[in-house]
Protein backbone atom coordinates (compact mmCIF):
# COMPACT_ATOMS: atom_id res chain seq x y z
CA UNK A 1 0.00 0.00 0.00
CA UNK A 2 1.36 3.29 -0.81
CA UNK A 3 2.07 6.07 1.52
CA UNK A 4 -0.17 9.28 1.33
CA UNK A 5 2.01 12.14 1.15
CA UNK A 6 1.66 15.07 4.06
CA UNK A 7 0.77 17.67 1.45
CA UNK A 8 -1.57 15.30 -0.06
CA UNK A 9 -3.13 14.39 3.75
CA UNK A 10 -3.70 18.40 3.95
CA UNK A 11 -5.79 18.42 0.54
CA UNK A 12 -8.06 15.36 2.45
CA UNK A 13 -9.09 17.77 5.14
CA UNK A 14 -10.64 20.51 2.80
CA UNK A 15 -14.21 20.63 3.09
CA UNK A 16 -15.63 18.87 -0.38
CA UNK A 17 -17.81 21.72 -1.15
CA UNK A 18 -15.29 24.56 -0.02
CA UNK A 19 -15.02 25.53 -3.35
CA UNK A 20 -12.54 28.92 -2.00
CA UNK A 21 -10.75 26.59 -0.18
CA UNK A 22 -9.28 24.43 -2.88
CA UNK A 23 -8.51 26.99 -5.10
CA UNK A 24 -6.41 28.71 -2.55
CA UNK A 25 -4.93 25.37 -1.89
CA UNK A 26 -3.71 24.76 -5.50
CA UNK A 27 -2.67 28.43 -6.20
CA UNK A 28 -0.31 28.08 -2.95
CA UNK A 29 0.47 24.72 -2.80
CA UNK A 30 1.08 24.51 -7.49
CA UNK A 31 4.85 23.97 -7.29
CA UNK A 32 4.50 21.29 -4.54
CA UNK A 33 1.30 19.16 -6.11
CA UNK A 34 3.56 18.91 -9.15
CA UNK A 35 5.98 16.74 -7.46
CA UNK A 36 2.98 15.08 -6.04
CA UNK A 37 2.22 11.20 -7.33
CA UNK A 38 0.18 11.04 -10.56
CA UNK A 39 -2.50 9.56 -8.47
CA UNK A 40 -2.40 11.97 -6.19
CA UNK A 41 -2.28 14.91 -8.54
CA UNK A 42 -5.22 13.58 -10.41
CA UNK A 43 -7.40 13.94 -7.42
CA UNK A 44 -5.86 17.95 -6.07
CA UNK A 45 -6.43 18.93 -9.92
CA UNK A 46 -9.48 17.71 -10.53
CA UNK A 47 -11.16 19.17 -6.65
CA UNK A 48 -9.19 22.37 -8.50
CA UNK A 49 -11.59 21.94 -11.80
CA UNK A 50 -14.62 21.43 -9.90
CA UNK A 51 -13.99 24.59 -7.90
CA UNK A 52 -13.58 26.55 -10.98
CA UNK A 53 -16.41 25.09 -11.97
CA UNK A 54 -18.57 25.65 -9.37
CA UNK A 55 -17.10 29.64 -9.17
CA UNK A 56 -17.62 30.29 -12.84
CA UNK A 57 -13.76 31.01 -13.37
CA UNK A 58 -15.02 29.58 -17.01
CA UNK A 59 -12.07 31.17 -19.17
CA UNK A 60 -9.67 29.38 -16.52
CA UNK A 61 -11.82 25.75 -16.31
CA UNK A 62 -11.71 25.89 -19.84
CA UNK A 63 -8.01 26.27 -20.39
CA UNK A 64 -7.20 24.14 -17.48
CA UNK A 65 -9.58 20.85 -18.02
CA UNK A 66 -8.33 21.07 -21.68
CA UNK A 67 -4.58 20.39 -20.75
CA UNK A 68 -6.38 17.96 -17.81
CA UNK A 69 -7.90 15.83 -19.90
CA UNK A 70 -4.81 15.58 -22.35
CA UNK A 71 -2.44 15.08 -19.28
CA UNK A 72 -4.47 11.79 -17.97
CA UNK A 73 -4.98 10.18 -21.23
CA UNK A 74 -1.49 10.30 -22.58
CA UNK A 75 -0.55 8.83 -18.97
CA UNK A 76 1.24 5.82 -19.32
CA UNK A 77 -1.48 4.32 -17.45
CA UNK A 78 -4.99 4.26 -17.82
CA UNK A 79 -6.23 2.32 -14.35
CA UNK A 80 -9.36 2.64 -12.39
CA UNK A 81 -9.01 5.52 -10.38
CA UNK A 82 -7.69 7.31 -13.89
CA UNK A 83 -10.78 6.43 -15.57
CA UNK A 84 -13.26 7.33 -12.98
CA UNK A 85 -11.23 10.94 -12.50
CA UNK A 86 -11.20 11.14 -16.53
CA UNK A 87 -14.82 10.02 -16.38
CA UNK A 88 -16.02 12.75 -13.93
CA UNK A 89 -14.09 15.46 -15.47
CA UNK A 90 -15.74 14.87 -19.16
CA UNK A 91 -18.82 15.06 -17.10
CA UNK A 92 -17.78 18.39 -15.80
CA UNK A 93 -17.39 19.74 -19.33
CA UNK A 94 -20.55 18.15 -20.25
CA UNK A 95 -22.37 20.02 -17.83
CA UNK A 96 -20.68 23.28 -18.47
CA UNK A 97 -21.23 23.16 -21.86
CA UNK A 98 -24.77 22.55 -21.35
CA UNK A 99 -25.00 25.71 -18.89
CA UNK A 100 -23.35 27.59 -21.77
CA UNK A 101 -26.15 26.30 -24.24
CA UNK A 102 -23.94 24.71 -26.34
CA UNK A 103 -25.97 21.39 -26.73
CA UNK A 104 -24.03 19.69 -29.44
CA UNK A 105 -21.21 20.08 -27.76
CA UNK A 106 -22.53 18.84 -25.04
CA UNK A 107 -23.89 16.00 -26.45
CA UNK A 108 -20.27 14.82 -28.05
CA UNK A 109 -18.97 15.04 -24.61
CA UNK A 110 -21.62 12.65 -23.32
CA UNK A 111 -21.10 9.89 -25.75
CA UNK A 112 -17.73 10.38 -25.03
CA UNK A 113 -18.46 9.31 -21.40
CA UNK A 114 -20.85 6.85 -22.65
CA UNK A 115 -18.25 4.87 -24.19
CA UNK A 116 -16.39 4.72 -21.14
CA UNK A 117 -19.49 2.40 -19.84
CA UNK A 118 -22.22 1.70 -22.68
CA UNK A 119 -24.40 -0.12 -19.46
CA UNK A 120 -24.75 2.98 -17.84
CA UNK A 121 -28.87 3.85 -17.96
CA UNK A 122 -29.05 7.11 -16.44
CA UNK A 123 -26.24 8.73 -18.60
CA UNK A 124 -28.03 7.50 -21.77
CA UNK A 125 -31.21 8.95 -20.29
CA UNK A 126 -29.72 12.04 -19.74
CA UNK A 127 -28.39 12.08 -23.47
CA UNK A 128 -31.60 11.31 -24.61
CA UNK A 129 -32.72 14.47 -22.69
CA UNK A 130 -30.25 16.59 -24.44
CA UNK A 131 -31.12 15.48 -27.61
CA UNK A 132 -34.75 16.42 -26.87
CA UNK A 133 -34.41 19.68 -25.94
CA UNK A 134 -31.62 20.14 -28.46
CA UNK A 135 -34.44 19.37 -31.30
CA UNK A 136 -36.48 21.78 -29.80
CA UNK A 137 -34.25 24.64 -29.60
CA UNK A 138 -34.00 23.74 -33.45
CA UNK A 139 -38.06 23.61 -33.95
CA UNK A 140 -37.78 27.12 -32.06
CA UNK A 141 -39.38 28.91 -35.15
CA UNK A 142 -42.44 26.75 -34.32
CA UNK A 143 -42.57 27.15 -31.21
CA UNK A 144 -42.93 31.32 -31.76
CA UNK A 145 -45.62 30.38 -33.67
CA UNK A 146 -47.68 28.54 -30.80
CA UNK A 147 -46.59 31.38 -29.19
CA UNK A 148 -48.48 33.85 -31.32
CA UNK A 149 -51.30 31.97 -31.43
CA UNK A 150 -51.81 31.44 -28.08
CA UNK A 151 -51.61 35.41 -27.55
CA UNK A 152 -54.11 35.88 -29.80
CA UNK A 153 -56.37 33.35 -28.58
CA UNK A 154 -55.87 35.17 -25.12
CA UNK A 155 -56.73 38.75 -26.91
CA UNK A 156 -59.68 37.48 -28.98
CA UNK A 157 -61.40 35.66 -25.53
CA UNK A 158 -60.24 39.27 -23.83
CA UNK A 159 -62.43 40.81 -26.87
CA UNK A 160 -65.57 38.62 -27.21
CA UNK A 161 -66.39 39.06 -23.38
CA UNK A 162 -65.68 42.90 -23.51
CA UNK A 163 -66.30 44.03 -26.82
CA UNK A 164 -68.22 41.34 -28.62
CA UNK A 165 -70.79 39.91 -26.54
CA UNK A 166 -72.05 43.22 -24.84
CA UNK A 167 -71.98 45.39 -27.73
CA UNK A 168 -71.53 43.31 -31.39
CA UNK A 169 -74.10 39.92 -30.03
CA UNK A 170 -74.12 38.87 -33.74
CA UNK A 171 -70.44 38.48 -34.15
CA UNK A 172 -70.39 36.24 -30.81
CA UNK A 173 -70.76 32.79 -32.53
CA UNK A 174 -68.26 33.64 -35.36
CA UNK A 175 -65.55 34.93 -32.60
CA UNK A 176 -65.90 31.88 -30.94
CA UNK A 177 -65.27 29.77 -33.98
CA UNK A 178 -61.97 31.94 -34.24
CA UNK A 179 -61.16 31.65 -30.64
CA UNK A 180 -61.57 27.90 -30.71
CA UNK A 181 -59.22 27.43 -33.79
CA UNK A 182 -56.39 29.40 -32.76
CA UNK A 183 -55.83 27.36 -29.51
CA UNK A 184 -56.57 24.47 -31.19
CA UNK A 185 -53.61 25.37 -34.51
CA UNK A 186 -51.79 25.89 -31.00
CA UNK A 187 -52.26 22.60 -29.40
CA UNK A 188 -51.53 20.41 -32.77
CA UNK A 189 -48.59 22.73 -33.74
CA UNK A 190 -47.37 21.62 -30.43
CA UNK A 191 -47.99 17.94 -29.77
CA UNK A 192 -46.35 17.75 -33.69
CA UNK A 193 -43.57 19.48 -32.28
CA UNK A 194 -43.24 17.31 -29.26
CA UNK A 195 -43.67 14.50 -31.13
CA UNK A 196 -41.18 15.52 -33.78
CA UNK A 197 -38.63 16.26 -31.13
CA UNK A 198 -39.32 13.13 -29.43
CA UNK A 199 -38.42 10.47 -32.49
CA UNK A 200 -35.39 12.67 -33.49
CA UNK A 201 -33.52 12.21 -29.58
CA UNK A 202 -34.74 8.26 -29.91
CA UNK A 203 -33.35 8.29 -33.54
CA UNK A 204 -29.87 10.04 -32.36
CA UNK A 205 -29.70 7.65 -29.20
CA UNK A 206 -30.19 4.64 -31.48
CA UNK A 207 -27.93 5.69 -34.26
CA UNK A 208 -25.15 6.41 -31.05
CA UNK A 209 -25.78 2.95 -29.84
CA UNK A 210 -24.96 1.09 -32.98
CA UNK A 211 -21.77 2.96 -33.79
CA UNK A 212 -20.74 2.30 -30.23
CA UNK A 213 -21.23 -1.69 -31.41
CA UNK A 214 -19.66 -1.20 -34.38
CA UNK A 215 -16.81 0.10 -32.87
CA UNK A 216 -16.45 -2.73 -30.46
CA UNK A 217 -16.72 -5.48 -32.83
CA UNK A 218 -14.16 -3.83 -34.96
CA UNK A 219 -11.99 -3.36 -31.99
CA UNK A 220 -12.89 -6.86 -31.13
CA UNK A 221 -12.27 -8.20 -34.37
CA UNK A 222 -8.87 -6.64 -34.62
CA UNK A 223 -7.50 -7.84 -31.28
CA UNK A 224 -8.73 -11.41 -31.54
CA UNK A 225 -6.28 -13.87 -32.65
CA UNK A 226 -5.93 -14.89 -36.03
CA UNK A 227 -6.84 -18.13 -36.92
CA UNK A 228 -3.71 -20.68 -37.61
CA UNK A 229 -3.58 -22.68 -41.15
Amino acid sequence: MKRTSSLFERFRKLPAKGYYDHLAYYSYYHREIRQLSFEEYIQVKFAYLNALFHLEKNILFESTLTQFLFEIINHDKFEELHKTIYREALLLKAQYLQDQKRLMEAIAVYNDVLKLNPEDVALTLRLKKLFFQSSLNENRKALGVVVILLLATLFIAFLQYILIRPVYPLYSGLVEQLYGFSFLAAIIITGLIFIKSKKQSEQAIQSAVMSRKKKQEINTLIHSPKDNF
